[in-house]
């Protein structure tokens, strides 16, 4: 697909409130991509300089909000405003690599089932200093080849065995469609209404998550998130977890309880098929068989229920499709 003769196929949309210390480096990373893209600045009532620094790039469209909004509202008033079948939500001090849009764009043209993608990120401090790399796990690879893998993104499993997304906010581009079908942001959350949106897209879309770092998240003390202590933060990430798997009649403790189940089990298997000291005792005339079975009787017993309805919700899990081989 030859994405320049195409027009621009991706919106980056930067919502800002005062930050005009940072939105101009933002705003140069989304118009240094290597394919067209559109860049609109939403402006949520900054009482700075920001809509001066952002009129210094003529091709940038800006507009504000009708009043102070909370930063869900905000992007959903972004979002009737985007005219490209795909978009990328910055805040107002990240970054996004050069390649970002080309790579994304080809991405979605060649899984064209895939909703949504994710990818590594550099976590900068303010000056854009690289942190440590103690600091940069579990976002960042520090080994990219020439060919880019691409692996499993966001699921409700793995949301929920985690407690978060598999990549940083910036990282993130959608079909602009699906954010539109499953309603855009949920305005009444402070600090997880991303989160809320990957879980609710999860529901009805899968993702893939892209190994290369391919764009920059800013870590500093002016950040909103900052402000809220890291205990209010768990508890609303919990609460969308909990809102996200009360659609399919399941309760946190009675999932994690499934997922710790089938973690075992994998282990299990995987233990007895390589022969480890101790399993390899059990000198089994038909291993493979006799284990499925056991396992399956076992399995049964802990989690019967709740596998039935992972089941009925998200189709056979990994250790079912073991047990059916």
């Amino acid at each position: 697909m030859d994405m320049a003769r195409t027009g621009p196929l991706l919106t980056f949309v930067i919502n800002v409130r005062n930050g005009e210390k940072y939105i101009h480096d933002a705003i140069s990373s989304a118009l240094g991509q290597t394919v067209p893209c559109e860049v609109l600045v939403v402006d949520n009532q900054s009482t700075d300089s920001t809509r001066e620094v952002v009129g210094r790039f003529p091709t940038v469209r800006i507009l504000s909000t009708p009043h102070s909004m909370t930063l869900g509202a905000a992007r959903n008033f972004s979002l009737g405003l985007i005219a490209t079948p795909y978009v990328t939500w910055l805040d107002s001090d990240d970054l996004v690599d050069s390649k970002f849009a080309e790579t994304y764009l080809a991405t979605f043209e060649e899984f064209r089932h895939v909703g949504f993608l994710s990818s590594g990120c550099a976590l900068i401090d303010g000056v854009g200093n690289l942190l440590p790399r103690v600091a940069q796990r579990p976002y960042f690879y520090p080994d990219v080849g020439e060919v880019v893998p691409r692996i499993f993104g966001d699921s409700l499993q793995y949301c929920a065995a985690t407690g978060f997304m598999r990549g940083a906010w910036v990282s993130y581009a959608f079909r602009t469609d699906l954010v539109r079908q499953v309603g855009g942001f949920d305005v009444g959350l402070h600090y997880a209404e991303d989160f809320d949106l990957i879980l609710r897209l999860c529901c009805i879309t899968s993702s893939l998550h892209v190994l290369a770092n391919l764009a920059s998240c800013r870590v500093h003390s002016e950040q909103v998130t900052q402000t809220m202590s890291l205990e209010a933060r768990a508890a609303e990430r919990q609460m969308v977890i909990d809102s996200a798997l009360r659609r399919f009649g399941f309760s946190s403790r009675e999932y994690v309880s499934y997922l710790k189940a089938n973690i075992a089990v994998e282990k299990m298997i995987e233990a007895m098929r390589s022969r480890k000291k101790g399993v390899a005792s059990l000198r089994l005339v038909n291993a493979d068989v006799s284990v499925k079975m056991f396992l399956l009787v076992l399995f049964q017993k802990v989690s019967n229920r709740i596998s039935n309805k992972l089941y009925r919700t998200f189709g056979m899990s990994r250790f079912e499709q073991v047990i059916a081989s």
